[in-house]
């Protein structure tokens, strides 16, 4: 089972389109608000050195860059 997690803030197109996207292709995620959320804003910061959304966590794997996706 994979553990999928997405960090996002509200109004962002690009967490749009990783959301609509990961529910095209059935993927099962949480998602994380970092602007309403600071444990999740601070859980990002330390995974990913950065707390520029979308940023996605695949079974612990980070992917940052959107166009990766």
């Amino acid at each position: 089972m994979n553990n999928v997690v997405l960090y996002t803030i509200p109004g962002c197109m690009k967490c749009h389109y990783v959301k609509k996207l990961l529910c095209i292709k059935n993927i099962t995620f949480i998602e994380k608000n970092i602007f309403d959320n600071s444990a999740a804003r601070s859980e990002l910061m330390d995974i990913a050195g950065r707390i520029t959304p979308p940023v996605l966590s695949v079974n612990g794997q980070i992917i940052t860059e959107y166009d990766n996706l």
